[in-house]
């Protein structure tokens, strides 16, 4: 992580906590859209392409500035992760609906934590 500031440590340790939670929802998913016949196109190339996410600022050094921008693409994952929940109860999938509630369930909790550093 670039950070530069004064609460490096504390800031390194929750970015740490949120990507290592973050991989484990990503492996999740991915495993879910196996479970339902389709394909987890996990490659760096097939994730970029389609995600919708922002591009993370590269040039972004204050702890505050990583933080606005972990907390706007967390928020904006929150929404689409919320989607999918919508989408799943629609079509009486429950599973994927216990599996994506229980996400942002967490990333209700993310939010918390980065907000709490503003």
């Amino acid at each position: 992580w670039n950070i530069k500031d004064v609460n490096f440590i504390s800031l390194h340790e929750l970015f740490d906590t949120l990507a290592k939670e973050l991989d484990e929802y990503a492996d999740l998913l991915a495993e879910r859209v196996v479970q339902l016949g389709g394909t987890a196109l996990g490659t760096l190339q097939a994730v970029a392409k389609a995600s919708d996410l922002k591009v993370y600022p590269v040039d972004t050094q204050t702890g505050k500035e990583h933080v606005e921008a972990l907390l706007s693409g967390t928020q904006q994952l929150a929404k689409e992760i919320h989607q999918i929940t919508v989408d799943a109860n629609m079509v009486d999938d429950d599973v994927t609906a216990d599996i994506s509630t229980g996400i942002n369930r967490s990333l209700d909790k993310m939010v918390w934590f980065l907000s709490a550093h503003l």
